[in-house]
């Protein structure tokens, strides 16, 4: 019922477009559009707005939800937390009841449900967070992680799945919400990660560019499995990212020979960036996963504290593309990809206001009085978004 009424408001408020059958023009090629702050804010601003609009009337958001349920959940709230839209707004209020129904046994959707309520800053949701943790530790092999199950079609089979390096990177960011919350992460998993993370990166070779310095990047599998693939951009994130949070969690405990290798793995990894550079899209793999690329790239450069891979400022660069590329209802594609869009520009990972001149301007919101007998919440402008949240 709250979805049909706010259908029919939103039907008053909003102009009709154009009649059925009235031709198109042929699409045209995205034009650049300059990263300023206005630019960020606004195309973070529609990207929000969106991605609010797409969630369902029982608080979930129903991307790829046959394999992953409350996944996409986890990112979204995750997401909307992290773009600035607080706790008590509809939207994510009942996300979080949605998301709390739940006992999540996929390894992305334990870690975006962790991300989700780590960036509340809520310590109730302790105890929840450390039994997820506790999940994501006891499916880990050898320091790595699978789905932790074999795909069968849509849904999965009753038996393990390969180890690969994108369900790790999920994983250790899980974890590193919890131990952020106050979860105790055992140490010996950590080393572990370590270890089998960096099977997954090439052996360093010379640059062409410089002799003087090798590269390596981070390959999806590991040797053994289907064998040691080619090393790829997001990958490359995901080793960086990993191999850092890693090292963070140990703090002291991680001993100077891990923290040597540690840091050879890691400037062998920015070199073949540097090297493969692109944000047109992800290295080594075209246009797959491009979005999932650059909020790598996002985590790369927040985790490091680096403005610059090589010679190229990579939020600069990123963000011009994301703006060039956003769509015009404000989706950079499905609700994960605008999810790590808006945590792109968002610098979600170090949490810092975006935009090259200045903060973000706040959503405009109109709220009826608490005496209403139809108390409705409005935000936005050109589209505006109406919630239904109590009748009287």
């Amino acid at each position: 019922m709250r979805r049909l009424l706010c259908l029919l408001l939103l039907g008053l408020l909003c102009p009709c477009g154009l009649p059925r059958g009235l031709a198109e023009e042929a699409p045209k090629p995205p034009e650049a559009v300059e990263p300023t702050r206005k630019n960020v804010n606004a195309a973070i601003d529609r990207g929000v707005m969106w991605l609010l609009g797409e969630q369902l009337v029982d608080g979930s958001w129903g991307h790829e939800a046959d394999r992953y349920p409350s996944g996409m959940t986890g990112l979204a709230l995750y997401t909307l937390l992290k773009s600035g839209v607080p706790l008590d707004h509809p939207c994510v209020a009942l996300g979080f009841e949605n998301l709390l129904s739940i006992d999540p046994y996929e390894t992305y959707t334990v870690a975006c449900h962790l991300m989700a309520m780590g960036a509340t800053g809520d310590p109730s949701y302790h105890a929840r967070m450390t039994v997820l943790a506790e999940r994501l530790v006891g499916w880990h092999v050898r320091g790595g992680w699978s789905y932790p199950y074999a795909h069968e079609g849509s849904g999965w089979a009753d038996k393990p799945g390969n180890l690969d390096l994108s369900n790790a990177q999920f994983a250790v960011l899980g974890l590193r919400a919890a131990h952020h919350a106050g979860v105790k992460i055992p140490r010996k998993v950590i080393h572990d990660v370590i270890r089998q993370t960096r099977f997954h990166q090439q052996i360093p070779r010379a640059m062409p560019t410089d002799a003087n310095r090798d590269a390596a990047g981070f390959a999806y599998h590991g040797p053994g499995q289907s064998g040691l693939g080619k090393a790829t951009g997001s990958m490359t994130c995901a080793g960086i990212t990993v191999l850092d949070v890693c090292r963070r969690l140990l703090g002291t405990k991680l001993g100077k020979k891990h923290e040597r290798q540690i840091d050879a793995s890691i400037q062998h990894a920015l070199n073949w960036l540097e090297q493969k550079w692109s944000v047109e899209e992800n290295p080594n793999k075209e246009k797959s996963h491009k979005l999932y690329y650059l909020y790598g790239l996002e985590r790369v450069g927040a985790l490091l504290g680096i403005d610059r891979i090589g010679g190229h400022d990579w939020y600069a660069e990123g963000a011009k593309e994301l703006l060039t590329l956003q769509k015009k209802e404000g989706q950079w594609g499905s609700a994960s990809e605008t999810s790590f869009a808006l945590l792109f520009l968002m610098r979600a990972t170090k949490g810092e206001v975006t935009g090259m001149e200045g903060g973000r301007a706040f959503y405009p919101t109109y709220v009826t009085g608490e005496d209403s007998i139809l108390r409705v919440r409005a935000e936005g402008h050109s589209p505006m978004a109406i919630w239904i949240t109590s009748v009287h």
